[in-house]
């Protein structure tokens, strides 16, 4: 073997096996902006300012609910996480 080619004897070495492994995140985290059009259409005012406090309010939620849960699970089992 030559001294300039990289030896991947585990997975987390190996960065294009590493893409592979977070690919299907990436993807299913988009998957949710088709709700968009759905929420649109059934609000009875859809106008733009009430479209931004709906999603505004929204964001806020998803981040504190997803720091609430971020946060338990690394208090529980701390770098291991």
């Amino acid at each position: 073997m030559s001294k300039n080619k990289p030896v991947y004897n585990n997975f987390e070495d190996n960065l294009f096996l590493n893409f592979i492994k977070v690919y299907g995140n990436f993807v299913f985290s988009f998957n949710c902006i088709v709700n968009v059009f759905l929420v649109k259409t059934t609000l009875h005012n859809s106008n733009k300012r009430r479209l931004r406090k709906i999603f505004g309010r929204t964001t806020i939620f998803l981040f504190v609910y997803y720091f609430i849960i971020s946060s338990t699970g690394y208090l529980s089992f701390g770098k291991d996480a």
